[in-house]
């Protein structure tokens, strides 16, 4: 297994429509204040252009060295990258932008003029940085507060030894509603909006239903049993569910009509074929034990396990799961044009921040989740349902009906 983290596999040229409307933006700018003769515009936007450079490339390094961290080992240093990360972000545009203007126009300024370096200059850096701040949110940030039905992120997984009954199943799959103060019942169930339309045969939540908050556990339980699905609804637990109370919850959720699996397994039967769903606790808080949830499975049997966190994927490989369905990173929550993710509670980074994944026989699908935690926002990466659909090796794949494009899949040897 690599260490690389999946920060360094964002597509660059796929930000490139985007970083020349902000230079554009840049220059005119310029413009606008400056009034400048076309040579001197030309010098000014070169400037910008290499100042721009400068801090894509230290925003990059900060984000890939969080990306590789071991997040259980490396916490608080991570916290200090992060205020690295905000103070590139945040506090060095503008007097780069103004030194850049400054070296760049220093010939064409008359010694009479005596311009300082914090005007005009300072005017158009500081323009620039809020302009940049408003295309960004508005290109790419979703906000709890002002909540739209979740996509829905169609994927077809292939299962050697799936039974004919099985073939063409479709498993939703939830994670991170994170309901409580920040993502109310009400913004919850806009985001669930979308999941009517999936059609899913199960319902899969993988856990942080609730926030910090246990008083929100009935109400979370209930929009969680609100989903519909033929062959059931089952849940696991994440890390703010075992800080609010795990026993709370099953008893929540059981009364919510939703099946609630730790360290369990459980088939789902179609015609006679069982497909065996293994949920394990929480692996972010240590509570998940993969052994005896699998000690309950039929040997031969086809299973799915459903991890809170991707943790324990070197495990299932070990034990042969072929499907694993894990969240808990948001997708990073806050992806970083040219960079990417900046959170990734994970032993792995940000490497299994979003998407799929082959490790060995497992593949292994990453939810982006439904929900925010800590701040209100998602950038560049927005809330997600899963639709997976089982087929067996040669089968003829349904229809999509959901009008969204596939997730990209990445082996790893």
């Amino acid at each position: 297994m690599t260490t690389a983290p999946s920060a360094l596999m964002v597509p660059l040229l796929s930000w490139l429509p985007l970083a020349a409307a902000l230079l554009a933006a840049q220059v005119l700018w310029v413009a606008l204040r400056l009034r400048l003769r076309a040579r001197d515009l030309f010098a000014a936007g070169l400037a910008l252009l290499a100042a721009d450079l400068v801090l894509v490339a230290l925003i990059r390094g900060c984000v890939t060295v969080m990306g590789r961290m071991d997040y259980s080992q490396s916490f608080h240093q991570w916290r200090w990258w992060l205020l690295a990360l905000a103070v590139i972000g945040a506090g060095l545009p503008i007097p780069l932008w103004a030194l850049a203007l400054r070296l760049a126009l220093r010939r064409s300024l008359r010694a009479t003029d005596r311009v300082p370096l914090v005007h005009p200059f300072l005017q158009v850096a500081v323009a620039s940085w809020l302009t940049a701040a408003v295309v960004l949110l508005a290109a790419g940030g979703s906000f709890s507060f002002l909540p739209r039905p979740a996509r829905i992120t169609p994927v077809q997984v292939e299962l050697p030894g799936l039974p004919p009954q099985l073939d063409g199943l479709r498993i939703a799959v939830l994670a991170d509603h994170h309901i409580g103060p920040l993502m109310t019942p009400a913004r919850a169930r806009a985001r669930l909006a979308s999941l009517s339309r999936a059609k899913p045969d199960i319902v899969v939540d993988l856990g942080d239903i609730t926030d910090q908050d246990p008083s929100y556990q009935p109400e979370a339980a209930r929009i969680v049993g609100e989903c519909k699905a033929p062959l059931g609804i089952y849940a696991v637990a994440g890390n703010f569910d075992v800080r609010c109370g795990t026993y709370s919850l099953r008893e929540e959720l059981t009364h919510a009509g939703v099946t609630y699996l730790e360290n369990e397994a459980v088939p789902v039967s179609v015609d006679g074929a069982d497909l065996w769903l293994v949920g394990v606790g929480d692996p972010w808080t240590g509570e998940a034990d993969l052994d005896r949830a699998l000690s309950q499975v039929p040997a031969g049997a086809t299973a799915v396990l459903l991890a809170h966190s991707p943790d324990i994927v070197d495990q299932a490989a070990e034990h042969g799961i072929l499907l694993m369905l894990s969240g808990h990173l948001h997708g990073g929550q806050i992806v970083i044009p040219f960079a990417g993710p900046a959170l990734g509670m994970s032993k792995y980074g940000t490497r299994f921040a979003w998407g799929q994944w082959h490790l060995g026989p497992t593949h292994l699908v990453m939810s982006r989740g439904l929900g925010e935690e800590a701040v209100p926002l998602r950038l560049f990466c927005p809330p997600e349902i899963v639709l997976i659909t089982l087929t067996a090796p040669g089968s003829t794949p349904p229809p999509d009906v959901t009008n969204s494009s596939h997730t990209s899949a990445h082996s790893v040897e």
